[in-house]
């Protein structure tokens, strides 16, 4: 009986993903994204005992329509010199290497916005993720 239940559950969100991703090109992405949310945290409440309610999870500081960009043909993510900022480099010289190793992806404003958090580590990406998740 668990095993059929389970199965109805990720058939219908095996549906709902799919059906997502079709209307999304009608505008409704975002909707259907924190639809899709609402149904895997519960999902993962009723089968683990998981309640991801109040928990602050990590958002994206852009668009989800941002994913729609594709990466140019033969494009592969660079491996990025990371920026710690806490070393003797500027923000300046990290934007520019950054720029540079992007290559022709650095020519969709979208793939530079979501590709740069893969260009920080240490201080720098803990900066990144605080300022994004709207706490000081």
């Amino acid at each position: 009986m668990s095993l059929v239940h389970t199965m109805t559950q990720v058939d219908l969100m095996t549906h709902r993903l799919t059906s997502a991703a079709q209307i999304s090109t009608s505008g409704r992405y975002e909707a259907d994204l924190a639809r899709f949310k609402e149904d895997l945290f519960g999902m993962m409440k009723t089968k683990l005992g998981v309640d991801m309610g109040n928990s602050r999870l990590y958002q994206k500081p852009y668009s989800a329509k941002f994913y729609l960009v594709s990466y140019p043909i033969g494009c592969r993510v660079p491996d990025f010199v990371k920026f710690r900022g806490d070393d003797n480099r500027t923000t300046w010289e990290h934007i520019s290497h950054y720029i540079v190793q992007l290559g022709e992806a650095g020519f969709r404003d979208a793939l530079c916005i979501r590709l740069f958090s893969l260009s920080l580590t240490g201080t720098a990406f803990s900066w990144f993720l605080r300022t994004n998740d709207g706490h000081p």
